[in-house]
């Protein structure tokens, strides 16, 4: 998916508790109408909470350490365990889906 139109956003910055302006790519924020996962250098606190709304599943992170971890991920209709497994991979951890709940551990 190509950039064609970038624009000022505001985007919640979760470490300052505030919002901020970012230029944002408009193409990716309405990526999801095609089926596409775009994120792009996000923290892994972010990434969940749009994994969530977009599984309709709840994940539950048992190291706050892997919240800060950066991922930049671009998928399309892809299901839950393979987007589970590259983000295992980009961000080093190990997950587990039992009944719509996502469990992760960081790797030791």
């Amino acid at each position: 998916m190509n950039c064609y139109y970038q624009t000022k956003g505001v985007v919640f910055d979760q470490n300052r508790n505030r919002l901020k302006k970012e230029t944002v790519n408009v193409d990716d924020l309405i990526a999801w109408k095609d089926g596409w996962l775009i994120l792009e250098s996000k923290e892994l606190g972010q990434v969940i909470s749009i994994l969530e709304r977009w599984y309709g599943t709840k994940i539950i992170i048992t190291d706050p350490i892997l919240l800060k971890k950066k991922v930049t991920i671009k998928q399309q209709n892809e299901n839950l365990e393979a987007v589970m497994e590259i983000l295992g991979y980009l961000a080093d951890f190990e997950y587990k889906i039992q009944n719509k709940i996502v469990t992760i551990t960081r790797n030791n």
